[in-house]
């Protein structure tokens, strides 16, 4: 079931990162760079190191390392597939899934 480029694209060009992780992270803007700040959802911590970067799309726990794109972030809390965390990003931008159609191309051997 392999996503289609434009599907794929427009679901890409939609993403508000600050949106899909406060979805898990309670984040609150600390500081005069833009950065979001909230407790890690991959390590127990009682002080925040975790950071949301909205303008450069991208987070990184400074506590244990983690870090990138909303997709990935995804996958990681979700524990999910690339293509499942696509799925989860049209659903909740209410982008129709559209999939690659494809011929079958097989030949048929002969004997």
């Amino acid at each position: 079931m392999p996503i289609s480029d434009q599907t794929l694209e427009h679901i890409k060009q939609s993403i508000r990162i600050l949106d899909v992780i406060g979805d898990f992270v309670a984040l609150k803007q600390r500081g005069n760079r833009g950065a979001f700040w909230g407790c890690c959802p991959f390590h127990e911590e009682k002080t925040p190191s975790f950071a949301v970067h909205p303008d450069r799309g991208f987070y990184k726990c400074f506590g244990c390392g983690k870090g990138g794109d909303a997709i990935a972030f995804l996958e990681e809390k979700k524990n999910c597939s690339f293509i499942e965390a696509m799925r989860y990003l049209s659903t909740k931008y209410g982008i129709p899934w559209e999939e690659k159609n494809f011929q079958n191309t097989k030949k048929s051997k002969e004997k």
